[in-house]
Formats: C-alpha cells, sequence, structure tokens
C-alpha cells in the first residue's frame, strides 16, 4: 500500500497493489479499481516498481496536490513530498514529474526508520493536538 497523510490534515488516497498471478488473465493490464478511496493496481510481484510509483504520481499525488492548492487558494505554493529510500521512487521521469507540480522531495536516508517513526509520535501528534484544539 501507498498511503499519505498531509501535515494540513488530510489523507491522500490509497493505492493498493496486488500480486498479477491473483488477478484473472488480462485483467492485470489496467487499474483494478480507480474512485475517491483509492487506486487498486498489480505487478507481478505486489510490491512497488517505478511504474506504479509514476501512476501514484500521475493518479493520486499530482490531483490531490493541485485539489488542495486550489482549495487554499494558493497555485504556486511549493509541496513537499518525504519519501523513504526505495529505488523505485525517483527515477528520471519521476523527477520530471515533480518539478512539473512543483512538488519538493527529500528522500529519507536508507535503514533509518528506527530514528525517524519518533517523528510520527512527537512532531506529528503535537500538530494534531494544536489542530484538533481550535
Amino acid at each position: 500500500y501507498l498511503v499519505g497523510i498531509g501535515l494540513t490534515g488530510t489523507t491522500l488516497r490509497t493505492m493498493a497493489i496486488v500480486q498479477t498471478k491473483t488477478v484473472h488473465g488480462e485483467l492485470a493490464q489496467f487499474d483494478l479499481a480507480d474512485n475517491e478511496f483509492g487506486l487498486v493496481t498489480s505487478s507481478a510481484s505486489a510490491y512497488i516498481n517505478e511504474e506504479l510509483f509514476l501512476r501514484w504520481v500521475e493518479k493520486i499525488w499530482t490531483p490531490h496536490i493541485e485539489g488542495l492548492r486550489r482549495r487554499l487558494q494558493t497555485p504556486e505554493q511549493t509541496a513537499l513530498l518525504l519519501l523513504d529510500g526505495a529505488s523505485a521512487h525517483l527515477g528520471q521521469k519521476a523527477k520530471e514529474l515533480f518539478v512539473q507540480c512543483n512538488t519538493r522531495v527529500v528522500e529519507l536516508v536508507p535503514h533509518t526508520s528506527h530514528l525517524t517513526q519518533p517523528l510520527d509520535l512527537v512532531i506529528f501528534a503535537a500538530y494534531k493536538s494544536i489542530k484538533s484544539s481550535r
């Protein structure tokens, strides 16, 4: 699954990837479901690859950011995306898409989740408590 939660309190649609062999024949070539809740697609391994990541950027990230900018009336605002170090994330095509949609990408150092995971408890929890008290 690719799941995104923004600091503005918004949640991005989810992208679920199922293994191609569990999908009937030719259906595996297409998105199995694409609606307001998320996108279900397939790959041979059921893991993210560069093609699926590009699909996530095009179908989920870019529309979400553009919609958020419209709602906030900040059309030129740069978006920030934090990514883990998966090699599928930052191919040349993905970098070009992020430039087009005015997104700055920060790639976390591989094998550091034990250091960055406390952000969920400390930084994001504090932000959520401030936001909910308003």
